[in-house]
């Protein structure tokens, strides 16, 4: 592997990346950073600030490129690690970071290629920083409340998958009952068991209940209304 030393060459490397007279389209850019990838991997980000800012605007570049493109799976991998480079980088502190929009745009796309991918919770780790970040953008809390939405629903529907699992059995064994003496072993198992597969269903259907309409959310933010309130 041939390693680049001379800032003149990571220029060059640059311009073919992004062209030079006008802007590349993300597809271009993306062919483009994989014909250097080879070269640019090469790069030694401590030779100076200089070269390491134009690392980190490549790889930054070429995530946010395989984003717009929907190759979300790349566009992770490669936005995580520009990232990455940005929070080990000595020169920027969290306050300093948050100024910064290049950081921001790369959250809120790894935000986005991470829903796309159903990976929720990840996903939902970034909208919270974002949110944090910049509260005046309420864009981000939009997106937080609809992944925080999506995460609930695929919990429910595990519960839905019970639930409704409970209800066919419980009539199954009822249906049974009627053909096996009621009071025989085999009639009061199924009696007990259905029973039981009943209770069962009920409390999930209260479970689910109190889920969808949020109940315990906006229980708990009226308590903390409360609570500042008081003192």
């Amino acid at each position: 592997m041939t390693r680049i030393i001379s800032i003149a060459d990571i220029q060059q490397i640059k311009e073919d990346v992004y062209g030079k007279e006008s802007p590349n389209s993300d597809r271009s850019i993306v062919a483009n950073f994989e014909k250097h990838k080879t070269a640019i991997d090469s790069i030694d980000c401590d030779e100076s600030e200089e070269v390491s800012d134009t690392y980190l605007e490549l790889i930054g570049n070429y995530g946010l490129a395989l984003a717009r493109i929907k190759k979300f799976k790349k566009a992770i991998q490669v936005l995580t690690k520009a990232i990455e480079l940005l929070r080990n980088d000595k020169r920027y502190t969290e306050d300093n970071l948050r100024e910064m929009y290049f950081y921001e745009l790369l959250l809120d796309w790894r935000s986005n290629a991470y829903h796309n991918r159903n990976k929720e919770e990840l996903a939902k780790k970034d909208y919270e920083i974002l949110v944090n970040f910049y509260p005046e953008n309420t864009s981000y809390s939009v997106q937080l409340d609809r992944v925080n939405n999506q995460i609930r629903n695929n919990k429910n529907r595990k519960f839905i998958l019970i639930k409704n699992l409970c209800w066919y059995v419980c009539l199954s064994c009822l249906f049974m009952i009627d053909f096996v003496k009621i009071r025989s072993v085999a009639g009061s198992v199924l009696l007990d068991f259905s029973e039981f597969l009943f209770l069962t269903a009920i409390f999930l259907e209260v479970i689910l209940y109190f889920s969808e309409s949020n109940f315990i959310t906006r229980f708990w933010k009226k308590m903390m209304v409360r609570i500042q309130k008081d003192k």
